[in-house]
């Protein structure tokens, strides 16, 4: 077919009218799938804050607290495990709405519920399927999207759209009763799981199920109609080399074994756990868990909507600024840049903290607004920077399996950190804690700084070759040559 030969632009895939429909659906479909994990964080502040003044009506003791606090983030990883096989076995779009619908049962359990073994459930639950959401949000945004527009979509949606989230349920808790905000999280989750019918499926999941033609017809509706692009051609190419082979799980686990024994596998992977400990070391999923109890310790004050927002707000001006400096800045340069400054930030609030225990309202302001700069500081460049990284960086014939076991290891980090704060909180205080974290991000951002590539409008085959050979190629003929190794 003519259309089949025309030379692509990988790099630049334009969509066209025809396509911003079914892109908006796309889009709009992970955003509410995100805005529903963050409102699952922004509620359970609500309710972990109010159940420590009513802990004894529930039967509940401090470390109740903590457990349900802290347990989805360890229950996440068999919700990780399901979906990294249905999603091979479903596609992307049915396995989203599949681990989204359940998540309307848990609302209903939580806010009806009345007792210990019924909360403690419900985040047992909710565990499964929100780590389910967040792994098909990482490889949905990596396969969906096109590459010069893959770090932008992937801050709209992973960090804005959970920050969102966030922020409307810490409002919504601080205003209205806990049970309440549940029942009102049924709207977004509701959608998320309803859109996912209108769209068409993964082009790199259609290509690995030997469905070519779908897979080609998929791209060009979601990019432009009348161009193949290299990236669709040489998505094609590699998984039909791999159909040559016998296509049984054996050969996946083949996959596995073959990848285990290369250095770059081991490589890469080192990299995705360094990537998510500065994640959980940044204190996102820990503030977003927690932020109603942790702004009324550090101003001393029970009146603390204006500085809920205020923190929450910065939160996502720091992502809208990073949409711009992702198109402007080199993505390493934000990271290191951006991330010195943040924790320079953290480390003054830390002193604060530690040299200034008046309570009166302008030292409150003075604390939450370094809290404020920290968070805008880490939301416009490390963190979304990082979230895009997840997004490219495995090999794509066990992408699934490497995202898995990174989600584990993500998993065991936070629940660690949430479960433990309380704790340290209280043995070296909020100033010990930010310290802690700032020690670690430093670490990490030593690291990455290292051994992280540039990424920025490289597609996910090209990535893939640079972790290989240690370079990307720099013309078409070499762009062949790295594609017939990696098949």
């Amino acid at each position: 077919m003519s259309g089949h030969e025309r030379r692509g632009q990988s790099d630049n895939v334009a969509v066209t009218n025809d396509a911003f429909g079914q892109m908006f659906l796309v889009i709009f479909g992970l955003c509410c799938s995100a805005i529903t994990d963050g409102f699952i964080f922004g509620q359970m502040s609500g309710m972990i804050d109010s159940l420590h003044h009513d802990k004894e009506l529930m039967g509940l003791s401090e470390d109740d607290l903590s457990w349900i606090a802290s347990l989805l983030n360890i229950t996440c990883f068999c919700g990780i495990a399901i979906v990294g096989i249905l999603v091979e076995t479903l596609g992307r779009k049915r396995t989203l709405s599949a681990v989204t619908s359940p998540i309307i049962l848990y609302w209903l359990i939580v806010s009806y519920g009345q007792n210990k073994f019924t909360l403690l459930s419900s985040r047992i639950l909710i565990g499964f399927f929100y780590g389910g959401i967040l792994l098909l949000i990482h490889i949905s945004i990596g396969e969906y999207m096109p590459p010069v527009l893959r770090p932008i979509l992937s801050n709209i949606i992973s960090c804005i759209g959970i920050s969102t989230g966030t922020l409307i349920g810490h409002i919504l808790s601080i205003l209205l009763n806990w049970r309440t905000v549940a029942l009102i999280g049924i709207l977004p989750t509701t959608l998320s799981a309803i859109l996912p019918f209108f769209w068409v499926e993964s082009p790199s999941w259609l290509a690995s199920k030997g469905l070519y033609e779908e897979c080609e017809n998929s791209f060009k509706t979601l990019y432009k109609k009348n161009n193949v692009s290299q990236e669709v051609k040489m998505l094609v190419n590699t998984e039909k080399q791999k159909q040559k082979g016998p296509n049984r799980t054996s050969e996946y686990l083949k996959n596995i074994k073959m990848a285990c024994r290369q250095k770059y596998f081991w490589e890469v992977m080192f990299l995705g756990i360094v990537t998510n400990l500065y994640r959980v070391a940044s204190g996102r999923i820990l503030f977003g868990t927690l932020a109603i109890t942790i702004l009324k310790e550090i101003t001393k004050s029970t009146d603390i909507l204006y500085f809920t927002f205020f923190v929450d707000g910065f939160v996502i001006i720091g992502y809208l600024i990073s949409c711009a400096l992702l198109c402007k800045f080199k993505m390493k340069t934000l990271l290191l840049t951006l991330g010195v400054v943040a924790n320079l930030f953290l480390i003054s609030l830390a002193s604060v903290l530690y040299g200034f225990s008046a309570s009166n309202v302008y030292m409150a302001w003075i604390k939450v607004f370094l809290l404020a700069l920290y968070f805008t500081s880490v939301s416009a460049g490390p963190l979304p920077v990082l979230e895009t990284i997840l997004t490219e960086i495995f090999p794509l014939k066990i992408k699934a399996f490497c995202i898995t076991i990174q989600g584990f290891i993500c998993g065991i980090f936070q629940f660690l950190s949430v479960k433990m704060s309380p704790s340290m909180f209280l043995e070296i205080g909020y100033h010990g804690v930010f310290i802690t974290h700032s020690l670690v991000m430093f670490l990490c951002l030593i690291y990455l700084w290292k051994f992280l590539p540039e990424t920025n409008k490289r597609t996910l085959q090209e990535i893939e070759m640079y972790f290989k050979k240690k370079e990307y190629p720099n013309n078409s003929d070499n762009l062949r040559d790295f594609q017939t190794e990696i098949t």
